[in-house]
């Protein structure tokens, strides 16, 4: 049996980063080039046909909006990302299908002074999805869905009419009801599934130091001192030596000695007759 996966593309890049991230795995949209797009559906859909099926991601086309310099440098990040995506998708053998455009609308009104921040939306991708499901429907093929987009209700009863399998693929808690009734198979992307074939991040190489440059003048060796911070151990080695000296106290001095003082004899004086 042929399988062909159509992937609402922007739809589903939201819902895995934000499966990923609530498991603290990922932070930054960028960071889901680490995920294995052709693994994950293979591991939700436990069927190693997976492995050689045509899987289309849509995504719209986007051109850059310079009405105001926030919308251009929006427009112009947003454009750098897809490109990086879609490279990481067709390095995975992900069919990227540039379908519909990317418009500005005012968003909702800010409740305290009214202003309506313009907001990014996609028109036509799932018109486009809608007519390459149908066109591909038949017997003995198998149309595996992944969206949440209520609209591609007609395409999917039409492909079915026609003999298709339907399969249809949500994220837990944010799949589409009515498409999964639908559908002749459901499943459902867990954390886990999501976790499962997250490759681990690279490890950041460490800056290599430059050396010092001595000047010109100087072609002796400086002599090293002391380092100004020391651990406990070195401090504690040098404790003794920073002790401050012990005051000597002078001696007290010797009480001088009396002199004896040696009685003087009288003169003999003769006696005058």
């Amino acid at each position: 049996m042929k399988t062909i996966f159509f992937i609402d593309g922007e739809n589903v890049v939201y819902q895995l980063r934000d499966s990923l991230a609530s498991r603290k795995l990922i932070r930054y949209r960028d960071e889901l080039s680490r995920v294995n797009i052709r693994k994950l559906f293979e591991n939700v859909l436990q069927d190693p046909a997976v492995r050689t099926a045509s899987i289309r991601y849509y995504a719209s086309k986007i051109h850059i909006i310079d009405k105001t310099p926030e919308l251009k440098e929006r427009t112009e990040r947003y454009a750098t990302d897809a490109e990086a995506w879609r490279k990481v998708l067709e390095s995975q053998h992900v069919d990227y299908v540039e379908a519909g455009h990317l418009l500005v609308r005012d968003g909702k009104p800010c409740v305290e002074c009214g202003h309506r921040e313009p907001v990014l939306v996609e028109k036509g991708v799932d018109v486009t999805i809608a007519t390459d499901m149908i066109r591909s429907s038949g017997d003995n093929v198998r149309l595996v869905l992944l969206s949440s987009d209520g609209d591609l209700m007609p395409a999917v009863l039409e492909s079915k009419r026609r003999g298709a399998e339907l399969v249809y693929i949500g994220f837990r808690g944010v799949s589409n009801a009515a498409l999964a009734r639908t559908a002749d198979k459901r499943h459902t992307i867990t954390s886990k599934h999501a976790a499962a074939v997250l490759a681990p991040a690279p490890k950041k190489e460490k800056p290599v130091a430059e050396p010092k440059k001595m000047h010109a003048e100087h072609h002796h060796k400086k002599q090293q001192t002391a380092p100004s911070v020391f651990t406990g151990s070195r401090l504690a080695s040098m404790l003794p030596a920073m002790q401050p000296p012990v005051e000597q106290k002078p001696e007290p001095k010797s009480a001088p000695k009396p002199v004896r003082k040696v009685a003087k004899k009288p003169k003999n004086t003769e006696d005058k007759s």
